[in-house]
């Protein structure tokens, strides 16, 4: 969240963001600039939160669609080259650094794509025969039913 100040001891302060601050953050010119960054695109919201007469700005990134973003070019705390995944642990973004993160990555896209392809199989009219164990746990629970 964008308003909020850290302080010594690791707390934070909910300061806020002026009006002006606030009007900076727009969603089409920061799509712009992060476009220059990767590819293919990153999939983001920008949104304006008010909690006791105070305005902040929450960006959520969402997960990509169906192909890993990869850095396209160097920047400040960017690599060419590079992935970045969000911690489960800490609070920030980190590049993949082990080979199971990357695993994860790679089984997380294969599954959104053979999503994608059994939608569009099914639009054009083809169907994909249920596993003979599916087809045998249905038929019972078919029968729990009579």
């Amino acid at each position: 969240m964008i308003g909020m100040q850290e302080l010594k001891d690791k707390q934070f302060d909910p300061v806020g963001l002026s009006s002006s601050e606030v009007h900076t953050f727009n969603h089409d010119i920061m799509a712009d600039h992060i476009r220059q960054y990767a590819d293919p695109y990153v999939d983001f919201t920008v949104r304006t939160i008010k909690c006791d007469g105070k305005q902040f700005i929450v960006i959520q990134v969402k997960e990509f669609d169906e192909i890993p973003v990869i850095c396209k070019r160097d920047g400040t705390d960017l690599r060419n080259g590079a992935m970045y995944t969000r911690s489960r642990t800490k609070n920030e973004s980190a590049e993949v650094s082990s080979q199971s993160e990357m695993r994860d990555i790679m089984e997380m896209a294969v599954d959104k794509g053979v999503r994608k392809f059994l939608t569009r199989s099914q639009r054009v009219g083809l169907t994909v025969p249920m596993a003979k164990q599916d087809a045998v746990m249905f038929d019972k629970q078919l029968e729990d039913f009579a």
